[in-house]
């Protein structure tokens, strides 16, 4: 239980990370033309940041990406956690 614990707290911490990211770049690109912060499309907008952020994290995890870009970039300082329940 405690390996679902640790990458479910990844998961939302990418969700966050997507929040800030897509809604810094959002202002940037659109020139303040995204929903008003006060608008229902703006929670819908702050909501769909977070599950693709989420769903991209999960998706590399099981797909095995995670490792398999530590085991490029580091190749001899890789250390697989041990809640990592995919690998």
């Amino acid at each position: 239980m405690r390996n679902v614990f640790y990458l479910l707290l990844e998961a939302v911490i990418a969700g966050v990370v997507t929040i800030i990211v897509g809604y810094s770049i959002t202002k940037i690109l659109t020139q303040g033309e995204q929903p008003d912060e006060n608008s229902e499309d703006f929670g819908l907008m702050i909501l769909n940041y977070f599950l693709i952020g989420s769903m991209v994290h999960l998706s590399f995890e099981i797909a095995g990406l995670n490792k398999l870009f530590c085991e490029v970039a580091y190749p001899s300082k890789v250390v697989v956690p041990e809640y990592s329940m995919f690998i």
